[in-house]
């Protein structure tokens, strides 16, 4: 019987690394800009319609949510700023009631992209599981909001396409 060479698996990692911090950094930034759109949009919608402005303040409370649970796995190394260029490429689809939730859908497609992005650059296990437990939920945001605007809830394009994400070098985070 011949012997084969196998490959010892890499250690599994608990808390983030060096480069993880960064990714994760990143993501608290976008999170925390997200949450920002949507106090936007809540401004631009005032409360009509009651239903959209319901589910915009909620999705706000959420992306703050994640943002609070990544500085926590981030801890002192956590920024805790709003990602700048993220606000200035998007904050003016989330000023009118008549784009909100396009620029919604939107916001949370880029949303699933670039947490996609970053569990495949992840390391820890900490933060890795943290992230895809904000994904699916951003993938439900996006489903609600098609549904709000008569599309189908599900895309047709694959969960998977990371196109779309944003990254660190496009959109530093700046604090």
């Amino acid at each position: 019987v011949a012997e084969t060479e196998s490959e010892t698996p890499a250690p599994i990692v608990g808390v983030p690394t060096d480069a993880d911090i960064e990714l994760l950094d990143f993501a608290q930034s976008v999170e925390l800009a997200a949450a920002q759109l949507y106090g936007q949009a809540a401004r631009a919608l005032d409360g009509e319609p009651v239903q959209t402005a319901q589910i915009v303040d909620v999705f706000a409370a959420h992306h703050r949510a994640y943002a609070q649970a990544l500085s926590g796995v981030l801890g002192r190394r956590a920024t805790n700023v709003a990602n700048a260029a993220v606000l200035d490429a998007l904050s003016g689809d989330f000023q009118s009631a008549g784009s909100v939730v396009e620029a919604a859908i939107a916001l949370e497609d880029v949303a699933v992209a670039t947490h996609l992005e970053l569990l495949g650059k992840l390391v820890g296990t900490d933060g890795a599981a943290l992230v895809s437990s904000i994904v699916t939920i951003e993938a439900r945001h996006a489903a609600a909001l098609r549904a709000i605007a008569g599309e189908s809830a599900m895309p047709t394009a694959p969960a998977a396409d990371t196109g779309s994400a944003l990254n660190s070098d496009d959109f530093p985070v700046e604090g």
